[in-house]
């Protein structure tokens, strides 16, 4: 895999004054870190999120089984067999979107922290 090349714009200016070359990267750094943070939050938030939907639609299936038995009774499986499926498929979705999620908040929030330590050092920002 080939390095990319980083290419920053001009130094940027405060009011008043312009940053040197260390505040520039300084700077960008800390901004890219942010927006790419923000984007991991999001991921943390959906994977929250998607086993309460799926809690949500497995109520919705259990009142459905429900009200099919009170409506045929017990002697009708097929009917009291759709609740349940609806009430194990939003349940098992909920869950196939929340694992990976979670697992990738990990990975991409330690793969952020090692590679903005990394640059930081290779640009003379910090010792290590």
């Amino acid at each position: 895999v080939k390095p990319q090349r980083l290419v920053l714009p001009q130094a940027p200016s405060l009011p008043g004054r312009r940053l040197g070359e260390h505040e520039a990267l300084r700077l960008y750094l800390r901004r890219r870190r942010r927006s790419l943070e923000e984007g991991i939050a999001l991921i943390r938030v959906l994977a929250g999120l998607s086993p309460l939907l799926g809690l949500l639609g497995t109520v919705r299936g259990m009142i459905l089984a429900f009200w099919s038995i009170s409506l045929y009774g017990t002697g009708n499986p097929r009917a009291l067999a759709v609740g349940i499926s609806e009430a194990l498929i939003t349940t098992q979705t909920g869950l196939l979107v929340a694992i990976p999620g979670m697992f990738a908040v990990g990975l991409l929030g330690r793969r952020l922290q090692a590679r903005c330590a990394e640059l930081e050092v290779r640009w003379g920002l910090r010792r290590d």
